[in-house]
């Protein structure tokens, strides 16, 4: 969004036209910090007793698309992990119980740290 305003210094009541064009306005001094990003995804199954799944995700400030304009990079580092098992806890047990027990765990977690401040945009926090 763009204002522009024109003030009339005089104030004897002449009445003056003014023509204001403003033509390829451009953004300096913009934050070009270069990000990065990274997944990784382990898998391990545990013989007949289950399987555990962990994956870690990161997001660094400044990292976006090739085809993407500047505003529109991450503007904070996000990280995000999760970890699920799948069991089968009747291995643990002896036979002879003839028990069937299934068990199903998963976590998962995101941590955002935000660069700016959103509630005041002009002052910086931290830097990557």
């Amino acid at each position: 969004m763009i204002m522009i305003g024109v003030r009339n210094p005089r104030d004897d009541g002449k009445i003056y036209d003014v023509c204001l064009w403003a033509d390829e306005l451009r953004l300096t001094e913009f934050d070009q910090t270069a990000g990065w990003a990274a997944n990784a995804v382990v898998s391990a199954k545990l013989a007949d007793l289950g399987t555990v799944t962990g994956s870690f995700r990161h997001i660094g400030f400044g990292f976006g698309g090739v085809q993407t304009k500047i505003s529109e990079r991450a503007r904070s580092n996000t990280n995000q992990f999760d970890i699920s098992t799948n069991l089968n806890l009747e291995k643990l047990l002896p036979r002879k119980t003839g028990l069937k027990i299934p068990m199903f765990f998963s976590y998962e977690s995101i941590i955002i740290d935000p660069k700016f401040d959103p509630a005041t945009p002009t002052c910086v926090l931290r830097q990557p």
